[in-house]
């Protein structure tokens, strides 16, 4: 006879994928969540935006009318949102159930080893003979009787599923808890505000969250400080500040986000000067030139910008998660 054949090489373990531990499933599903949740307030701060716009333009005849009818979306649009985040909750307790995995190949249990016959027994009768034959069929040793019923074998693979399932979903539910003791980001932003307030003696006015906020924030700013003799309305600082920017187009131009409604620079100008758009940083940016002022705004400890190095310096506070969408308040010493 020749030589036996190799063994077969061993492949299975290459095939088995990693399993995921519980510290990266937990970071996959607060990615998931985070992102989910990113969306979202993105999505509120459009229809925030196009609502009060629609509302604004709305005539007596039809206000009402309006009024109901973005009422209305806007439960339309929260609910698809709650039903979008209990779906991906739902999934994300489905991805987690280690009984969906496939079931691998049960270890099977040794057989325990039976003694070698005595010589004495080579003239046992037969009736000694079937017995030793019925024990052999149906052994009864202290393993079987421990593990349960004559003949059944544990299913260790089973077993380990259903701890690893028991420690994630005990993970899980610790991690859930922790994420709702942790203040939201409106809260945190708020938190702040006050304590900057606090140690520096400012107090906010509440100004007209119309689409000119940051205006009449700016506007309440330069007048009770003395640099404007009156309090100016908001399309004289939209004037101001759109032809400021005309006439440094090289510098404002290149950081304009240009869209299929703002094409181009002259557009985002007309929108300045014309509309109720909201302003930002480089209308801040604009302002603080022509009043050669530095502009500090208040939002959380990551975002806190100061435009401008000019002197005085003027305080905006401003709100970009508890109002749903983007407003500036003006911020005045407490002893004024």
């Amino acid at each position: 006879m020749g030589d036996p054949a190799p063994p077969p090489a061993v492949e299975a373990a290459a095939t088995v994928p990693r399993e995921e531990t519980v510290t990266e499933l937990l970071e996959r599903h607060t990615q998931e969540l985070e992102e989910m949740a990113k969306r979202h307030r993105k999505e509120l701060n459009d229809f925030n935006s196009r609502s009060i716009q629609l509302k604004k333009n709305a005539t007596k005849k039809n206000r009402k009318k309006v009024n109901g009818e973005e009422e209305q979306k806007l439960k339309e649009l929260t609910a698809r949102q709650q039903e979008e985040e209990s779906a991906l909750r739902r999934k994300q307790q489905g991805t987690s159930d280690p009984e969906s995995e496939p079931e691998q190949e049960q270890e099977p249990e040794p057989e325990p080893e039976q003694p070698p016959p005595s010589p004495e027994k080579d003239t046992t009768s037969s009736a000694d003979a079937a017995t030793e034959e019925a024990q052999e069929i149906t052994p009864t040793s202290p393993q079987q009787q421990t593990n349960g019923a004559p003949g059944k074998k544990r299913n260790r693979q089973k077993e380990r599923a259903a701890r690893r399932k028991a420690e994630m979903e005990a993970d899980i539910a610790k991690a859930e808890e922790e994420a709702k003791n942790m203040p939201n980001l409106a809260t945190q932003q708020l938190r702040y505000r006050q304590k900057v307030m606090e140690e520096n003696a400012l107090v906010e006015k509440e100004v007209t969250g119309d689409g000119h906020c940051m205006y009449y924030a700016i506007a309440d700013q330069l007048h009770f400080r003395g640099l404007t003799s009156e309090l100016l309305e908001p399309k004289e600082l939209r004037k101001q500040a759109a032809d400021y920017m005309e006439a440094h187009k090289d510098y404002f131009a290149p950081f304009v986000d240009y869209t299929d409604k703002i094409p181009d620079f002259e557009k985002y100008l007309h929108r300045t000067r014309e509309t109720t758009a909201w302003g930002g940083q480089l209308e801040l940016q604009a302002l603080a030139k022509v009043y050669k002022v530095s502009i500090k705004v208040v939002v959380d400890q990551q975002k806190d910008q100061v435009i401008g190095e000019g002197s005085p310096m003027l305080w905006l506070s401003f709100y970009s998660a508890n109002k749903g969408f983007e407003h500036y308040n003006s911020l005045r010493p407490r002893d004024l």
